[in-house]
């Protein structure tokens, strides 16, 4: 599990992980977002709770999202990496390196 936390200690956000991204929400009793993952573990759909899609994402040969929204809120998008942190990745997703750059 990781968490955002907020400056007085509140979760802000929490995801969950198994052998991939599993689901986000923001706290105990609170509504989750599930995450669906192609082969690569690239992040391609969010669904809510009811199974609903709502939203897909798709990646150029490059790994850059189509059509990105500056709104969206989800940091875990392509190989499931967080993108507020500049990478560099090995041919593998599960190899990359963390940097900040």
């Amino acid at each position: 599990m990781v968490m955002e936390l907020l400056k007085g200690g509140a979760v802000q956000k929490r995801y969950i992980r198994g052998n991939d991204l599993v689901y986000a929400d923001k706290g105990e009793n609170t509504e989750k977002t599930y995450y669906v993952t192609d082969m690569h573990g690239n992040v391609v759909q969010l669904l809510d709770e009811s199974g609903n899609v709502t939203k897909t994402y798709e990646y150029d040969s490059f790994g850059n999202e189509v059509k990105p929204e500056k709104k969206d809120e989800n940091p875990y998008r392509y190989c499931g990496g967080n993108t507020t942190i500049k990478r560099r990745r090995k041919s593998i997703c599960g190899q990359d390196t963390m940097s900040r750059v």
